[in-house]
């Protein structure tokens, strides 16, 4: 929207679809383009390091931001930029040990394997829950259930991790689509929505706003 006042500016998108190559290759071809300035995440994070650094070697400017690669900045690119997606997590889980009483099992739904942000995310969830023995952090204490911020995918991993575990009384999920993907999981299983931690989605806000109107119980933060 900023870049549209300009007609002399033009943009190049590219979506990375949860492939580090592909990311990788996307910013090669973007300073092949003759880019002169790139914003991107890395959802990578470190792996994603020599492309950048090559392109600000190249030239460009290049602002990272959402996941963190490392580096120096001013160096290896002209800043970075992120939300603390730790405290994210932190906040999550505080909130699922209030609203289930401090007792219940979870899952844990996330992107790429080993990407900067889940993991800080993890982390913190991991350390709430740790001074609250009654929560049970289903899918684990050093990884999740990746569904590399794909809705269908994340739609297949719900219905798997539903299938595998009888008793779920709460979900995490670091992006706000996942979860709305997750709820048509629950639906197409015949099970009740459980209270849901995320990142905000129109979609799924609209779900909790129909919920709260026809009188169901449906817990969202």
């Amino acid at each position: 929207s900023e870049a549209a006042k300009c007609p002399n500016v033009k943009t190049i998108v590219q979506i990375g679809l949860g492939s580090l190559q592909t990311s990788i290759s996307q910013v090669n071809s973007m300073v092949a383009q003759g880019a002169k300035a790139i914003v991107v995440i890395p959802d990578f994070g470190q792996a994603e390091l020599p492309a950048i650094r090559a392109a600000t070697n190249a030239g460009v400017k290049v602002v990272p931001w959402g996941a963190d690669p490392g580096g120096a900045a001013g160096q290896d690119y002209v800043s970075y930029v992120d939300w603390n997606s730790g405290y994210a997590g932190t906040l999550w889980a505080e909130w699922m040990v209030k609203t289930l009483g401090g007792k219940g099992n979870v899952v844990m739904i996330g992107g790429p394997a080993g990407n900067p942000v889940t993991t800080a995310q993890l982390a913190s969830v991991v350390a709430v829950f740790a001074k609250n023995p009654g929560m049970h952090l289903l899918t684990g204490s050093t990884s999740w259930a990746v569904t590399n911020w794909d809705p269908s995918q994340a739609q297949k991993v719900a219905g798997a991790l539903l299938a595998k575990y009888p008793t779920i009384n709460g979900v995490i999920s670091d992006y706000g689509t996942d979860a709305l993907a997750l709820t048509r999981a629950f639906t197409a299983a015949g099970r009740p929505l459980v209270p849901i931690a995320t990142l905000e989605a129109n979609g799924l806000g609209c779900l909790y706003q129909q919920k709260k109107a026809s009188g169901g119980n449906f817990q969202l933060t």
